[in-house]
């Protein structure tokens, strides 16, 4: 679905690839530069994973001055792509569930500083990408849109299509000694989960998140990488070049690979049949309505 002629929206969950315009920038496919933003936005708690949102206050205004300060240092540097980490505007919701009353005391809030397509924020950080003569991945809250995550239902269907670069933000990722950190948070996880994927895909995954950030490589090798605690001031991002001459974009599947409709329809024949072929709840989209998010009644168990 295209927003306009430099928009082309990936999720309706707040993720859009803004190209510059046509006569801006010129891309050495050689020597693609990659720029992962992996410091924090303004307005969110730190440590990593601190989930106290006392005295923070959201304000999509300021994210965005930063984030446009961003895009303009990774065209300095000679990036000619630049990915910022999930929710990035306004800043990931840390401690969504019910003991840190997050959706009762601050979304609201949240929500009232989320994104809206078109908008003034939107336009500046639009106008900011074309002016510098950058490809950027922003991942932001949007008040309309729907849920999407990373399900086998969504990931085989990927796989299928034979992505070269895979572009995969995440929240935020805590280093792997940090015992602070849950499982999900952690990047020890998120590491192996993104080396299945390059393997299976045969893609490049580049990972950016505030803390932890990292690239693999089609065999699923982690090929750079910055710690989770080091300085946001002296590394605010990840830079990776790509030699990407070589990519051969005309091949968009392959009957005979791991991820193919035989593949697929071999799945299907040997499913168990002791277990019922019914659809569930897992995988039934869910609607929660704004007006319902904004009066701060949703609870997530913990």
């Amino acid at each position: 679905m295209k927003f306009s002629r430099y928009i082309l929206a990936l999720s309706a969950l707040g993720s859009a690839i803004a190209a510059p315009t046509s006569n801006s920038s010129t891309v050495d496919r050689s020597n693609l530069t990659i720029a992962l933003i992996r410091t924090p936005p303004p307005n969110w708690p730190l440590p990593l994973t601190n989930y106290d949102y006392t005295d923070i206050t959201f304000n999509i205004s300021e994210c965005v001055d930063v984030g446009i300060e961003l895009i303009k240092e990774a065209k300095a540097s000679g990036s000619d792509v630049v990915v910022f980490p999930e929710l990035w505007f306004p800043g990931f919701p840390k401690g969504s569930d019910s003991h840190y009353n997050f959706t009762r005391d601050y979304l609201p809030s949240y929500i009232e500083n989320a994104i809206v397509i078109g908008d003034a924020q939107w336009n500046r950080l639009i106008a900011a990408i074309q002016a510098v003569g950058i490809y950027a991945n922003l991942n932001f809250a949007e008040v309309d849109g729907d849920y999407m995550h990373m399900y086998p239902s969504m990931t085989f269907n990927m796989y299928v299509q034979r992505e070269n670069v895979h572009f995969a933000p995440f929240p935020y990722l805590a280093g792997v000694g940090d015992e602070t950190s849950l499982w999900w948070e952690n990047e020890w996880v998120n590491t192996g989960t993104l080396s299945v994927y390059s393997v299976l895909s045969g893609a490049y995954s580049f990972v950016a998140a505030i803390g932890a950030t990292f690239v693999i490589d089609p065999f699923g090798s982690r090929v750079a990488h910055v710690n989770a605690n080091a300085s946001f001031e002296e590394f605010p991002m990840l830079y990776y070049n790509l030699n990407t001459s070589g990519f051969n974009s005309s091949q968009t599947y392959d009957i005979n690979g791991q991820a193919s409709w035989g593949t697929l329809s071999q799945i299907v024949d040997s499913f168990p049949g002791y277990v019922p072929k019914v659809e569930g709840e897992f995988v039934k989209q869910k609607n929660v309505s704004i007006d319902y998010l904004m009066t701060g009644e949703l609870v997530i168990p913990s």
